[in-house]
């Protein structure tokens, strides 16, 4: 059987059989990625189309070139992981486990009272979020083309089955690449939302009213239901002792109650000796609602999507957080001038409610359109990391089935 497989897998490699596009860089799409590309080799062509400066998502890192020490997990500051296979997932992804310092914050008293998560806490190698999606992408041995700051606006099929390809376009029509298998690893081209930031109708909504097809129609149909718990992130970095002041709380990350404005305020090392502090607050779901239309204007979606966002709004809202960070008691004064912000930063998509799309619905055959995420279900909870890890490896050994099987 063996020496079967590894015939096949060397007449695969002679004749590429496939081309995988997917459309999304977070831990999801990566880890998609990974079990296609580890399995099939060059076998297959697998490209990550990313809006984003570089891979992670909602588990991304902030960088700057002005301070290049500095690293910031703005959007998961921790993964939570309640499973066995979702906890060998990550540490192969270099996931490093923490302990202690979670818990709820006082905003009224200033009280901190820690809390154990189900389950165990994980960071990106060196505290770093952003590495968990990288290292997925690294361990293919560079098998897996990026192409980062890339906005996919258009898909169209040539024709359905076998016989067909999806074309992925920019903005302004021009061909990014093409595919076989097209994998929708962040719900955004998928999801009406997207006509409310960038205009026009999702693009995979308007390819799916060409091809007719009943399953990828029922899959848009779920997806069109989910709902999302909008953040609104802001986010500073302070040194010396005004960064100690941080450090000497009993708290990294603290879920903040009997607040309208704030929802959470962590904590995190930076720095190139790390010996600087980057503070991140996420805002009330009912805050980021009842302030739409503003996406920081260092956001891929203003940056590389051309999102409207109104500057003189996002310096109004990081003022009405810093103000509400100033009123909880025990909290050390943010500084008129920080090293590094503050930043403002719209999670409007990330953090899924609803129905998960079932694992069934994640892989329409004659479409050749596969879905991962952490809106996918999976045995973790939705709207995890490691959801969305767990989703892009079912999703990858399902295409890696169906390629082997047409092959």
């Amino acid at each position: 059987m063996r020496l079967l497989l590894n015939a096949l897998l060397t007449t695969m490699a002679t004749s590429r059989v496939g081309r995988v596009g997917i459309i999304g860089g977070g831990v999801g799409g990566c880890s998609a990625a990974k079990t296609i590309s580890n399995a099939l080799g060059s076998a297959v062509e697998v490209t990550v189309y990313e809006i984003g400066r570089g891979p992670g998502g909602r588990a991304a890192t902030r960088r700057t070139r002005e301070f290049p020490g500095l690293h910031v997990n703005h959007g998961a500051p921790t993964a939570q992981i309640v499973t066995e296979e979702g906890r060998k997932a990550i540490e192969a992804a270099g996931g490093e486990e923490v302990n202690g310092g979670h818990g709820t914050l006082n905003s009224s008293t200033g009280e901190f009272q820690e809390k154990e998560e189900g389950g165990w806490l994980f960071v990106g190698e060196g505290g770093v979020m952003g590495n968990l999606a990288a290292s997925l992408i690294e361990g293919t041995g560079a098998k897996v083309k990026t192409k980062y700051n890339s906005m996919v606006r258009g898909l169209e099929r040539t024709a359905n089955g076998d016989d067909g390809s999806w074309i992925l376009r920019n903005g302004a029509g021009e061909i990014l690449g093409e595919a076989d298998w097209l994998v929708v690893a962040g719900s955004g081209v998928a999801h009406p939302r997207w006509t409310a930031t960038f205009g026009n109708e999702p693009p995979l909504v308007e390819a799916a009213k060409a091809l007719g097809d009943s399953q990828l129609d029922s899959s848009l149909k779920t997806i069109a239901s989910q709902t999302a718990a909008p953040v609104i992130a802001v986010f500073f970095v302070l040194s010396g002792s005004e960064a100690q002041r941080w450090l000497d709380l009993p708290f990294k990350v603290a879920k903040i109650e009997g607040n309208e404005v704030l929802g959470k305020v962590m904590i995190q090392m930076t720095g190139e000796e790390g010996n600087e502090v980057a503070v991140v607050l996420h805002s009330s779901r009912a805050f980021a609602e009842t302030n739409k239309g503003v996406y920081g204007s260092t956001s891929s979606a203003k940056r590389v999507g051309g999102a409207k966002s109104d500057k003189g709004k996002e310096d109004e809202l990081n003022a009405m957080m810093l103000e509400a960070l100033a009123e909880i008691p025990q909290i050390p004064e943010v500084p008129m001038t920080c090293k590094y912000g503050p930043v403002l930063h719209r999670w409007g998509n990330a953090f899924v409610v609803g129905e998960g799309l079932s694992r069934e619905n994640s892989m329409c055959r004659d479409a050749k359109v596969a879905f991962c995420g952490d809106y996918v279900e999976t045995d973790a909870p939705l709207s995890s990391i490691e959801c969305a890890l767990l989703a892009g490896k079912q999703t990858g050994e399902a295409i890696v089935k169906e390629i082997k099987g047409g092959a």
